[in-house]
């Protein structure tokens, strides 16, 4: 769901159609969505590895502020003045998300007995 939000918002910030109302009636359950997956994506990175949970939770942390960090660059070097840059850093972060997820995460299936 949230990589056809962020093509919605793409397609909203490019025409500036229905201005912030509409803009924010798309962003809000793209903003909705993630607060759902994120918490619970990095209590599943993070139950294989309870004796280093600190160590792992600290990593994910610095590895989002230091994203937020790039992600804001870019968006700096892009910008003019409308949302379009934010809409584009979303949907690049947002579809190399679910690249690395499809391509890297196990399958959740039981171990033989």
């Amino acid at each position: 769901m949230p990589p056809i939000l962020c093509a919605l918002l793409i397609a909203v910030t490019a025409t500036q159609a229905g201005g912030v109302l509409v803009l924010m009636a798309v962003l809000w359950p793209y903003l909705f969505s993630m607060s759902i997956i994120r918490p619970n994506a990095t209590a599943c990175a993070l139950a294989d590895h309870a004796e280093r949970a600190g160590t792992a939770s600290s990593l994910i942390g610095v590895l989002q502020f230091l994203l937020a960090t790039l992600a804001g660059a870019f968006m700096s070097l892009i910008h003019d003045g409308t949302g379009k840059p934010m809409a584009i850093a979303m949907t690049l972060l947002t579809t190399a998300g679910l690249v690395l997820s499809r391509t890297f995460a196990r399958s959740a299936r039981p171990a033989p007995a």
